[in-house]
């Protein structure tokens, strides 16, 4: 996902809009796939003007999901694997609408569950909206991916992200997929994710839960101290939300989303004032004289046309 999904969606976007850049928001393992996409690929870092992370999860030491948890500790990953099973809870539209309907019947069973896996905040749920919720989630990913979770957590990496363990056995392969670690990255274990090379200025903006059992308070700060200095424009702490509140939360629209929408407004303000300034540089003085003096539309033109 770090090296192909996002890269390529991010792609997509501007190709198609025509813009040179644009502002990311993730939740979850959005925020992990951008941290991961970001430390190896720097000519995405140069196409996000602000990235905006909300309840970020890098550092999984402190993990206390019980289900992920226990999915680690027992191997399950790894037996799913060796039965041929390759897609994790997939959104099977009539398990959807199932689960859909017996949080309808039964909501507080479906609260429990919310909690058990990455935490929730019954205070902030609004109990009419969540069997439609539950409609798309879980959403369904691939074994791999869980597995790849499941490493994170067995590892207990206190100050970094880890690629794939392919493991040591290495047999052939098949359409270039790589069966063991030497052939993925030349090594017998898998390099970790190098966060320090993510160097723009005020690049990440950061939302952090303080009863977030996924992102606990504590990876929160081991994330903070693997990032490089000024990388960082703002930091939000939230004591009492949980992983879902971010997405799902009741007050969420007044706490936190126009929070960002301010980030985003003020860093295209900034950035809109130095396409001007450089346009002025460019020696066209006569055809403006000052900001006052620009329409809006024909000020958008311009930003875009230069």
């Amino acid at each position: 996902m770090a090296r192909y999904d996002l890269p390529t969606s991010i792609q997509y976007v501007l190709s198609t809009t025509g813009s040179r850049s644009l502002s990311y928001i993730g939740h979850s393992q959005g925020t992990t796939t951008l941290l991961a996409a970001a430390s190896t690929t720097p000519a995405l870092v140069s196409s996000i003007d602000v990235a905006v992370l909300l309840a970020p999860v890098a550092m999984v030491g402190h993990m206390r999901s019980l289900p992920l948890l226990a999915m680690a500790a027992l191997g399950t990953d790894e037996l799913f694997k060796e039965i041929g099973i390759r897609e994790f809870l997939p959104s099977e539209k009539t398990a959807s609408r199932l689960e859909g309907q017996l949080c309808t019947l039964q909501p507080w069973l479906c609260i429990s569950f919310l909690t058990a896996l990455c935490g929730f905040n019954p205070s902030n749920l609004d109990l009419e909206s969540l069997p439609q919720n539950l409609n798309f989630t879980p959403a369904g990913t691939s074994v791999s991916n869980m597995a790849h979770w499941a490493q994170s957590v067995r590892l207990k990496l206190l100050n970094g992200m880890s690629y794939y363990d392919f493991g040591s056995n290495c047999g052939v392969q098949i359409n270039r997929r790589p069966t063991c670690n030497e052939q993925a990255y030349g090594s017998v274990v898998p390099p970790k994710y190098d966060l320090t090379k993510i160097r723009k200025p005020n690049f990440l903006a950061l939302f952090f839960g303080g009863q977030d059992r996924l992102a606990t308070p504590m990876d929160d700060e081991f994330l903070l101290e693997s990032l490089w200095p000024g990388v960082v424009q703002s930091i939000q702490r939230d004591p009492d939300y949980e992983h879902l509140d971010y997405i799902w939360g009741k007050n969420a629209p007044e706490r936190v989303y126009d929070k960002v929408i301010e980030i985003i407004e003020q860093v295209n303000t900034s950035s809109r004032s130095s396409i001007y300034n450089g346009y002025i540089r460019k020696g066209d003085q006569s055809q403006i004289s000052s900001m006052d003096t620009i329409n809006t539309t024909n000020a958008n033109d311009l930003f875009w046309r230069w």
